[in-house]
């Protein structure tokens, strides 16, 4: 058996003892002295924040049943750390050690609307839904969009005149829309 594993079987066992020991009303000065001395050995500073840790031995005292509850909270800290031992370091603290997480994910959506503008008059000619004025206005808008296409105009002018077709666009619907955004952007980039 390990130095390790016998060192946790012996807290485990210690463990279990303050259990019993927090059972009874009293805690004579022996049984508590037996256990937290073996202990200070190892690690001198196992008795700070005891409540008048050194008594005679044979008294009894209302303190060390606080202390048993202390020392058991000890004794688990230390099995943790026995457990874990690079999350400790510097005496039972807790290590300044910093934890990377990586976590990388890439999403990209990319929809190409290749339509050209033959392309869009079709579809608003197959469109059953719309009328025939509606598809009038729809073809008139998209020769706009074509002449925009050709325009030397600057992209600022080009640009308040898109904004223009925007807004007719988007209260034709979102079929049409879909149809008709990316001619206007190709017209702006153009």
């Amino acid at each position: 058996m390990s130095y390790i594993s016998k060192m946790k079987q012996e807290i485990r066992k210690d463990i279990k003892t303050c259990e019993e020991l927090l059972k009874k009303e009293y805690v004579e000065g022996r049984e508590f002295s037996d256990l937290v001395g073996k202990y200070l050995t190892k690690y001198p500073n196992f008795s700070n924040g005891l409540k008048n840790y050194v008594m005679p031995i044979g008294e009894k005292s209302p303190n060390q049943i606080e202390n048993v509850r202390i020392t058991k909270s000890k004794l688990e800290l230390l099995e943790v750390e026995i457990e874990n031992p690079t999350l400790y370091q510097n005496n039972g603290r807790i290590s300044n050690n910093t934890f990377n997480l990586n976590n990388s994910n890439t999403n990209i959506n990319e929809n190409y609307f290749n339509l050209s503008v033959q392309d869009v008059r079709k579809s608003i000619d197959e469109k059953t839904y719309l009328g025939d004025n509606e598809k009038r206005e729809l073809i008139q808008k998209l020769e706009e969009i074509k002449e925009l296409q050709k325009s030397r105009e600057d992209k600022n002018k080009k640009w308040q005149i898109a904004k223009e077709m925007f807004k007719f666009i988007i209260d034709k619907g979102a079929d049409v829309a879909i149809m008709f955004i990316p001619q206007i952007l190709k017209a702006i980039q153009s």
